[in-house]
């Protein structure tokens, strides 16, 4: 799960924090959810029938670091496709390339837990509020990225996001 303050929509360069040792977050390409109901506990069926579902293409970024996948701007988000438009994914090619070398290719069929399922158990552990984003996994190939490496994501029939990796700031 991500809070509001890491996500970002359509954005052309992301720095890494400063305090970073590394200076090297890893990348991942994952369809991001977010439930937009705002009640106590948000289960994907009843947000489905209410239509409050609405789907990102995401590139998770990570350091080494504690905090992890928490710094500011860590998930830049693609345009939002609700679901009223673009129906609920559970199958459609997935895909991440720096600097135009595919690093991720995958389908979201291949996921481990379903999209409902993933929510369902969230919604039991922890207060789900508008403006959270719920990151559903990744293919395999996540790997580190440096200043100035050019990231692709992709998800069939949900969006395309590109993002710059900037220098520390």
């Amino acid at each position: 799960m991500k809070t509001l303050i890491t996500t970002i929509a359509i954005i052309a360069i992301v720095y890494v924090p400063a305090w970073s040792q590394t200076g090297k977050p890893s990348s991942a390409a994952e369809l991001a959810a977010y439930a937009g109901a705002d009640r106590e506990r948000v289960l994907f069926e009843g947000a489905k029938r209410e239509g409050k579902v609405v789907w990102y293409t995401s590139v998770d970024l990570k350091l080494s670091e504690q905090i992890g996948k928490a710094f500011d701007h860590s998930a830049p988000c693609g345009p939002l496709k609700p679901a009223s438009e673009i129906g609920h994914p559970a199958k459609g090619r997935i895909v991440l390339k720096v600097n135009g070398k595919v690093r991720q290719d995958g389908d979201l069929n291949q996921m481990i837990w379903n999209v409902p399922e993933i929510i369902s158990k969230l919604s039991e552990m922890v207060e789900l509020a508008p403006g959270d984003i719920i990151m559903t996994g990744t293919p395999s190939g996540v790997a580190a990225t440096v200043a100035g490496d050019k990231i692709e994501c992709e998800i069939e029939g949900v969006g395309k996001l590109s993002v710059t990796i900037g220098p520390p700031l």
